[in-house]
C-alpha cells in the first residue's frame, strides 16, 4: 500500500491560549496543507458521541472543519496527513499533550480545527481524522 505523509520539518506547537493558532504551508509539501486551530468552545455537546466530526467545507481550495472531543486545557502539536495513494482515502491529523504546567480541566472541550490545501486529487474517495 502506498502512502504519502506530510508533517512539517520544523517542529511546531499550537497551544490553546487564546485557541486560535495556524501553520502555514511548508514549501516541501506537495499538497500544501494549511492548519488552523480555530476555537475551544468550551464542554463537548452532551447529546454528540465521543468522536472527531469531519466536513468538507465549500471552498476554492479542499477544506475540511474538525471538531475534535480533547480534554480541555491539552496542547495541539504536530498538525499532519496522510494520504493513500492507493485508497485515496485523506486522513487528517493532530497529536495532543498535557501543558507544562500540568493543569488540565476534568472534562471534554470542543477543539475546532481546520485543514486546507492548496490541491488534492479530485479522486480522494474519504477523509477522516485521527488524534494520538
Amino acid at each position: 500500500m502506498r502512502h504519502l505523509l506530510f508533517a512539517s520539518l520544523a517542529p511546531l506547537l499550537l497551544t490553546l491560549a487564546g485557541c486560535t493558532k495556524w501553520q502555514q504551508p511548508d514549501a516541501q509539501d506537495p499538497y500544501g496543507m494549511r492548519f488552523e486551530l480555530l476555537d475551544c468552545r468550551g464542554d463537548w455537546p452532551d447529546d454528540l458521541p465521543i468522536e472527531a466530526i469531519v466536513r468538507k467545507e465549500p471552498a476554492a481550495h479542499p477544506s475540511y472543519f474538525v471538531q475534535d472531543p480533547v480534554t480541555c486545557g491539552m496542547e495541539v502539536f504536530d498538525p499532519r496527513y496522510t494520504l493513500s495513494l492507493d485508497t485515496l482515502t485523506l486522513t487528517l491529523a493532530y497529536s495532543i499533550r498535557t501543558p507544562a504546567s500540568g493543569e488540565v480541566a476534568a472534562c471534554i472541550c470542543e477543539y475546532d480545527s481546520r485543514f486546507t490545501f492548496a490541491k488534492l486529487p479530485p479522486q480522494v474517495t474519504s477523509v477522516r481524522f485521527e488524534q494520538d
